[in-house]
């Protein structure tokens, strides 16, 4: 999904989009994780005259998730690209949504099971972001414009939605109504900056108020 969005750059000499990495976040295969480590190390020596722009996971705050094998994986490659090139930029992504994509992505996860009627277990207390894929562009065209590099941008917002509300939006988008178990834990990233990210955002006119999360979610999965 994100190397479609970003097709239009393939031919550009200034700078390689890296969308080859680990995207399921329940990824525990050290093949997986080595493959892609592999991939990132001759991409930077292959490219030293470019801008590597890498997706890591805003994950890396989440207190749920910082002691997974994906998230630790993620914060290797960040500390990979900063030891070995000078012009990167590292968007830490939420869940990003967009036609197609991965079917583990947390999104058409849900989706997928409540339109099957497949019984789904949801954390009580977990939050996540989202963000139209659409809006990444923006934000990574807008940043590259800017020739802000060397750096490391958190996309995120202040107001992260709560999983049973987004399997609720996607019960009355489909009517259909999801098959839930609850476990008692917690998945929240939090205190981490984004203020990069909002002055990015304010520039090029993302709101990520009003009903953000419910509208973007509507524009991809609304059977209507």
């Amino acid at each position: 999904m994100i190397a479609n969005a970003f097709s239009f750059l393939e031919k550009d000499n200034s700078v390689l989009i890296f969308a080859s990495g680990v995207s399921n976040s329940c990824e525990t295969s050290s093949v997986a994780f080595g493959k892609e480590k592999k991939l990132l190390i001759n991409a930077i020596n292959k490219h030293l005259d470019k801008i590597i722009v890498y997706f890591s996971t805003c994950s890396i705050f989440d207190q749920g998730m910082q002691n997974s094998a994906y998230t630790n994986h993620k914060i290797k490659m960040e500390n990979l690209i900063k030891s070995k090139s000078a012009n990167y930029i590292i968007f830490r992504l939420p869940q990003v949504i967009g036609r197609g994509g991965n079917k583990s992505n947390l999104i058409n996860y849900l989706y997928d099971r409540i339109n099957s009627f497949v019984p789904i277990s949801i954390w009580s207390d977990a939050y996540r972001d989202i963000i139209d894929i659409e809006d990444v562009v923006k934000i990574v065209m807008f940043t590259l414009k800017d020739k802000c590099i060397a750096t490391e941008i958190n996309i995120g917002s202040n107001k992260p939605t709560k999983v049973l509300d987004i399997v609720n939006i996607i019960e009355n988008l489909i009517d259909k109504k999801a098959i839930i178990s609850i476990i008692e834990k917690e998945s929240y990233a939090n205190g981490f900056d984004i203020s990069k990210m909002q002055q990015i955002s304010k520039k090029i006119n993302i709101d990520f108020n009003n009903n953000y999360t419910e509208k973007v979610i509507g524009k991809y999965y609304d059977k209507k």
